[in-house]
């Protein structure tokens, strides 16, 4: 009982300290000016080709939700979450002011085939979706592609890896970011680009 009240002191004695932010702990900890790097830019500002409805990470099992530019698709893994996701998709579309709905049924993931069409709910349905990432365009098969046309869910992963590569060409190019874009191909532009959306320091340095 007493370790038992010991330990609940001990957290009330903390818990204010998990109320600063990581400047303010940094410099309670070391009396220095912590600088924070500013976030990286919101997947929003920067593409209109994302998912909208995670499926039960946003509290809507077999449920998946993506939009590209003008574009809605909705899936739905079982038969009794059709309704579910016809209701997502309609509702996002009219809060975005989007004109197309479509809907891919469980029944037609499932067998793989097209004996079950993809039912439009709103505007028509085109058989190339085009979205906009970072200043260039994109087109997906809306009609016969992979999941809803693309990848969505795995952008995450892929942005990980991008993190990777540009870290490990910084640090083989010797920070020096003229070198590290001539390796990676690209502008030095686009790479401070990349550098802020990564979360990773811009810090411009000289090349002599």
């Amino acid at each position: 009982m007493a370790l038992a009240r010991r330990g609940l002191g001990a957290l009330k004695t903390a818990l204010p300290m998990l109320q600063l932010s990581h400047a303010e702990l940094g410099e309670l900890a070391t009396g220095d000016t912590v600088e924070v790097p500013a976030p990286p830019p919101a997947l929003a500002t920067r593409t209109d080709g994302l998912r909208l409805v995670h499926g039960e990470s946003d509290g809507i099992p077999g449920v998946v939700v993506d939009r590209f530019g003008d574009t809605v698709v909705a899936q739905s893994y079982v038969r009794g979450a059709d309704a579910l996701a016809r209701f997502a998709a309609i509702a996002i579309a009219r809060e975005l002011a989007l004109a197309n709905v479509i809907m891919i049924p469980a029944h037609r993931r499932r067998r793989g085939t097209d004996d079950q069409p993809v039912r439009v709910l709103r505007g028509v349905h085109p058989d190339i979706g085009r979205f906009t990432e970072d200043g260039i365009e994109f087109a997906v098969d809306l009609a016969g592609g992979q999941k809803s046309g693309a990848y969505l869910d795995l952008r995450g992963l892929l942005e990980q890896i991008e993190k990777r590569i540009v870290a490990r060409t910084l640090v083989a190019s010797g920070g020096v970011q003229a070198e590290a874009a001539r390796r990676l191909g690209i502008s030095r532009s686009d790479l401070s680009y990349k550098l802020r959306r990564l979360g990773l320091r811009d810090e411009p340095r000289s090349n002599s």
